[in-house]
C-alpha cells in the first residue's frame, strides 16, 4: 500500500509490559518504532524513538 504525504493511514499499536504489575501510574519510556519498504530501492527502513512519559489513572 502507497502512502500519501499528509493523508492518514491506517496502524496498529501493541503494548508489551515488563515486570509483574503492568500498567501502574508513574513515569515510564514508551519506544515508538515504524517500518516501510522504500519503494526507490525495494529494502526496508526503519526509524524508531524512546520517549518518557507520566501514567496516570483515570
Amino acid at each position: 500500500m502507497s502512502c500519501t504525504p499528509g493523508a492518514p493511514v491506517a496502524w496498529t499499536g501493541t503494548a508489551v509490559p515488563t515486570g509483574s504489575v503492568p500498567f501502574q501510574k508513574g513515569d515510564v519510556e514508551v519506544e515508538g518504532r515504524a517500518t516501510a519498504t522504500d519503494p526507490d530501492y525495494d529494502r526496508p527502513v526503519t526509524v524508531a524513538e524512546t520517549v518518557a512519559v507520566r501514567l496516570t489513572w483515570v
